[in-house]
């Protein structure tokens, strides 16, 4: 007797039926992202620490270009959300779920950053806070997070 095999009906598509306008990232994508900006994050802390402690130079500029270089760019992905977090365990010990958890809390931080940039020109700015980057003051306070 022949086999015969019952197709199973295909859901339907969503994102198409929306238009661009009105879609929304799929979780993986969101997911992919989160593990890739906290690994930029933490190796850009790491080396700008060595750096800084060498007596050198830090641009996050060029370390950014060249992390989209090597890492690609959330548009062109060159890696898997696997070999990511196989990197990032590597590197720091850390499983997909620290990655998007330290991905949050420097969301968060950088968030609450944003806040206080937009305070009234009439509350003073501490004398050594003034002509400083909110990463530079971010990264006084957080540099412990990526050793």
């Amino acid at each position: 007797m022949a086999r015969t095999t019952v197709k199973q009906p295909q859901p339907p598509n969503f994102d198409a039926a929306f238009g661009d306008d009105f879609t929304v990232k799929d979780y993986s994508e969101k997911e992919w992202e989160s593990v890739y900006y906290a690994i930029r994050e933490l190796q850009g802390r790491a080396l700008r620490k060595s750096k800084l402690a060498q007596g050198d130079v830090f641009s996050w500029d060029a370390y950014k270009a060249k992390f989209s270089e090597v890492f690609g760019t959330p548009q062109d992905k060159r890696f898997t959300l696997e070999q990511l977090v196989s990197y990032a365990t590597k590197k720091w010990g850390m499983d997909l779920e620290q990655l998007k958890a330290y991905n949050r809390r420097s969301w968060e931080r950088r968030n609450v950053e944003v806040k206080v940039s937009v305070i009234p020109a009439v509350v003073t700015t501490p004398k050594n806070l003034k002509n400083v980057s909110s990463w530079d003051v971010s990264n006084r306070v957080t540099d412990t997070w990526a050793t």
